[in-house]
């Protein structure tokens, strides 16, 4: 083969691995970088927060930008970007919020939040997807960076309510007119309505003796005496005079 042949050759092979039908340099040679230079130390909720790339080295185009969070060494992801409309995490590459590279150093914010899938509480790595203006995942050049979760659910937990007890049922007997007549009605007296009675104390010789000094009892004998025989006295001196006047 001649020499001219194998410069032909090589040229080709060249043009189409290095570059495009365009003439521009393939990223095979200046591969694209993204930088992710600001972001949220830690994440507490799933409140939105916003992360700042910088994209360099990229053609000129519509360009679709991915947050993706996952714990390292996995392979499964969470996280949701908005897109200035919805919040997303589908497969559609043009659903993403869009940035226009204009520059070989391009610069963007892109809102993220934590979503309702991921795992748990811990450390995880936050990383940037960018896809081209054709929809194909571009193979960039980053580093990811780390993001602390310490998630905790707005949902309250709820206490325990406080036991009722429950009094024990009343059983109800019914009382048939035989136990009525042989049962006795049962009186139900309340300490505190009934007067607390007590028992008189014993009649003693100084009692009797107190007694009497308090009434004179002799003389209210012999006064009664008095007035009985004077009344019979009477009785009789009545009866007496009738027999007269009638004889």
């Amino acid at each position: 083969m001649y020499p001219s042949k194998i410069i032909i050759q090589a040229g080709r092979l060249f043009r189409l691995k290095f570059i495009d039908d365009k003439g521009n340099l393939n990223k095979l040679i200046f591969p694209v970088i993204i930088v992710i230079s600001s972001y949220p130390a830690s994440l507490n909720s799933n409140d939105p927060f916003e992360v700042e790339i910088e994209i360099k080295g990229a053609r000129k185009g519509t360009n679709y930008i991915k947050l993706e969070i996952y714990k390292d060494g996995t392979n499964s992801s969470f996280g949701e970007t908005f897109n200035n409309k919805d919040w997303y995490n589908g497969s559609d590459p043009f659903s993403y919020p869009s940035v226009n590279i204009d520059s070989p150093n391009t610069s963007t914010r892109i809102k993220g939040r934590l979503g309702e899938n991921f795992p748990e509480s811990g450390i995880y790595k936050l990383s940037v997807k960018r896809f081209t203006s054709s929809g194909l995942l571009a193979k960039d050049t980053q580093s990811p960076v780390d993001i602390k979760i310490e998630y905790k659910s707005d949902t309250p937990t709820p206490s325990p309510s406080p036991s009722v007890s429950q009094s024990p049922p009343i059983t109800t007997i019914p009382i048939t007119p035989e136990a009525s007549k042989k049962r006795s009605p049962t009186k139900i007296l309340s300490a505190s309505a009934s007067p607390q009675q007590t028992t008189p104390p014993p009649l003693t010789k100084q009692t009797l003796v107190n007694s009497e000094k308090s009434f004179p009892l002799v003389p209210a004998i012999i006064f009664a005496t008095g007035l009985f025989l004077i009344g019979f006295g009477i009785f009789l001196l009545y009866n007496r005079l009738n027999a007269q006047e009638n004889s």
